[in-house]
């Protein structure tokens, strides 16, 4: 037993033996595993981070590219607009151009026709002044006399040569009768600032607006002595250097009418009417009174213009807002005018044009006057304001004695008479009167519009109210500052006032 149990004994322990060496090898084996484990781990952490760094510098990459995208497809719409309003200049210069070329080529015969009678004039001159100085060699006359004589024969030579050329000239083509219809104006109370420093003037603004309170008279002194071009400029420099929009500073400051008027200082002509459209489209009913009155004085570019600033800011096409919200005869005259083919003026009116167009006109009778007739539009809608001037003040009354004004209010339908009034009166006054009338209008009555009156004085400040102010005060016998003191007060009194000296 002791045997048998002895040599189980030293089995078992041959056993323990091998499996300690055994486990020993495992634990070098697992510890081996484990460093190749704790490696490969660092290694993973090594490459998520790289992955990381990676994934984060793609993605700013492709931040990177969308803003260029973006900006691209900013650039590319903005040259296409760009495009569009270089082919409209482009098509009222050539049409100018053919205009002008029209002009040299009457202005040509004209002077061939001078020529031709010039040298019939010489001609007759010699005959006439050979046979003078034999009749004043045969003469005994004293030489006063004779020198009073010689006066008196050549005022009859002068009537004799004209007679010889009612003979003897070739007859004359019709003329085509281009006539010169323009005005000179002495342009706007606000001029460029020079010299200009426009950093200078973001930072008194700042300080206009730092701290409790705003200085409202320190702004109205720099806005309203800056173009709209520099004024921009400062708004550029404000932006750069404080990280904020000097117009949305300026609105979160003021209120009002004041800052109204600073609005009209700093936005775009077109967009104040663009905003002033979608004013008057959006909600319920329509302000057909604001439609006509900007629509109807405006040139093809300013209708382009307001088109394109409407799209910016609403994202909505004016002529399809329109359509919507009009109808009838009011609705096509507008669409008309919203195609944009009036001509810019030129300076120049051809008279014959003007005279069938008033003789259309008149046997097209003003009862039926409407745009339905194509005729009518055409004339309406693709004729210059220049050529509507001369149509209405000198070819129409040619065939009647009776107010073009008062004939519209009786017999053109209703819907269309209000814009019929305002493009006669606009076409056939010169732009200051216009606006001069426009001016008193505003304060007439009880109350004043203080909105129509800011944006005249506003869009007008730039190009032509000093004749403005001279027409108001030839019209109505007053000054217009004078009248704007009377009917304003505060604030927005101060800054109207700034703008009009």
């Amino acid at each position: 037993k002791v045997e048998s149990l002895t040599k189980q004994l030293k089995a078992a322990n041959d056993d323990i033996r091998d499996l300690r060496s055994d486990n020993s090898e495992k634990r070098k084996v697992i510890h081996q595993l484990e460093m190749e484990l704790e490696a490969l781990r660092q290694k993973n952490d090594g490459l998520e981070r790289n992955q990381d760094g990676l994934e984060d510098r793609h993605a700013r990459e492709i931040a990177e590219y969308q803003e260029q995208v973006e900006k691209m497809r900013s650039d590319l719409d903005g040259a296409k607009q760009d495009i569009g309003k270089y082919l409209k200049d482009y098509q009222d210069l050539n049409s100018l151009k053919l205009s002008l070329e029209q002009e040299i080529a009457i202005y040509n015969k004209i002077l061939m026709g001078e020529e031709h009678r010039i040298a019939v004039i010489d001609t007759k001159t010699l005959v006439l002044a050979n046979d003078s100085k034999r009749s004043s060699r045969s003469s005994s006359k004293s030489s006063s006399r004779a020198s009073s004589r010689s006066s008196s024969s050549a005022r009859s030579t002068s009537d004799i040569v004209e007679e010889m050329l009612e003979k003897d000239s070739p007859p004359k083509e019709p003329s085509t009768g281009v006539i010169s219809v323009s005005w000179k104006v002495k342009g706007g109370t606000v001029r460029p600032i020079k010299p200009f420093h426009p950093l200078g003037d973001a930072e008194l603004l700042h300080k206009a607006m730092k701290g409790i309170g705003t200085d409202e008279e320190a702004i109205s002194e720099i806005l309203t002595k800056r173009t709209k071009a520099q004024r921009l400029v400062i708004a550029k420099h404000y932006e750069e250097k404080y990280k904020k929009e000097l117009l949305k500073e300026l609105e979160s400051e003021l209120s009002g009418n004041f800052l109204s008027v600073v609005q009209h200082l700093m936005w775009r002509k077109s967009v104040l009417d663009a905003r002033a459209l979608r004013k008057a489209i959006k909600g319920f009913g329509t302000d057909e009174a604001v439609l006509i009155e900007i629509l109807c004085t405006q040139s093809s570019k300013d209708i382009e213009d307001i088109k394109r600033d409407y799209y910016e800011v609403f994202e909505r096409d004016l002529t399809k807002d329109i359509e919507s919200e009009t109808s009838g005869v009011f609705k096509k005259f507008l669409v008309a005018i919203m195609k944009a083919n009036r001509p810019a003026d030129s300076g120049t009116v051809v008279s014959n044009l003007a005279d069938e167009d008033a003789k259309a006109l008149f046997e097209m009778g003003v009862k039926q006057w409407s745009p339905s007739n194509d005729r009518f539009l055409e004339i309406f809608t693709q004729r210059s304001y220049q050529h509507l001037w001369y149509l209405f003040k000198q070819s129409w009354p040619k065939l009647t004695t009776v107010d073009l004004i008062e004939t519209v209010e009786k017999e053109c339908p209703k819907d269309l008479v209000r814009g019929l009034k305002t493009l006669i009166r606009f076409s056939t006054c010169i732009p200051p009167l216009y606006y001069a009338i426009q001016i008193n209008e505003t304060m007439a009555g009880k109350g004043t519009e203080e909105k129509q009156l800011t944006y005249i004085v506003t869009t007008r400040s730039e190009i032509d109210l000093i004749d403005v102010k001279e027409e108001y005060e030839r019209v109505f016998g007053v000054k217009v500052e004078k009248r704007v003191e009377d009917e304003t007060s505060g604030k927005y009194k101060k800054i109207l006032l700034d703008l009009l000296n």
